[in-house]
């Protein structure tokens, strides 16, 4: 009796879990033949290694008949084409509104961007023009020797900048061209058979 009229001790409370957001990652899985890698900062190429993160300001170059892919944790993919070089110049940690740039300085890239994107953006940057994609399939391509950039929109929604502002808006199985430096976007046409094919 006297044990049962005792106060009752109170089970201690837990605090409710919390599930933390992992931030934003971008990470090398698929390789074929020479792949290197340059982080951020630093001068020298290395050959890179499959699951390796690339950091903002790194970046990823293919040699002749080289491939690799890229996977965004958010579900995004990159992949490169042989003889391609770009620099991841933005990418946001959160994955809500997300942002992320990459900067191509040779050579051709696919995009797949499978979340919706809401504030933030995806974009192919070059010298003389920015493609970007609101979902969810482009290809970029830029040739620094003759300063051409030609964008494809295989589906969704796509768009290509030119240096004067100007913009030419893609639906699907689109493309457009910036033809030189300063020059504005071609209007969008039908897909050329050989960009389709090389989807």
């Amino acid at each position: 009796l006297t044990g049962a009229c005792a106060p009752v001790a109170s089970e201690p409370t837990l605090a409710p879990a919390t599930d933390t957001p992992q931030p934003r990652t971008a990470q090398f899985t698929e390789f074929q033949k020479v792949v290197e890698e340059q982080a951020a900062g630093d001068a020298a190429w290395r050959p890179a290694a499959l699951g390796n993160v690339l950091q903002v300001g790194g970046g990823a170059r293919t040699g002749q008949e080289a491939r690799a892919r890229l996977d965004i944790s958010d579900g995004s993919i990159v992949r490169l084409s042989a003889d391609a070089n770009f620099r991841l110049s933005q990418f946001s940690a959160s994955s809500q509104d997300p942002v992320t740039e990459l900067a191509l300085d040779n050579g051709k890239l696919w995009v797949l961007v499978t979340k919706l994107l809401g504030q933030g953006k995806f974009e192919i940057t070059t010298p003389v023009g920015i493609a970007g994609v609101r979902g969810s399939l482009m290809s970029v391509a830029y040739d620094p020797a003759a300063g051409t950039m030609t964008v494809t929109c295989l589906d969704g929604s796509c768009y290509l900048t030119g240096t004067n502002g100007i913009t030419t808006n893609l639906d699907p199985s689109e493309q457009a061209s910036i033809l030189g430096p300063g020059q504005d976007p071609t209007p969008a046409q039908p897909m050329e058979a050989g960009e389709l094919a090389e989807w």
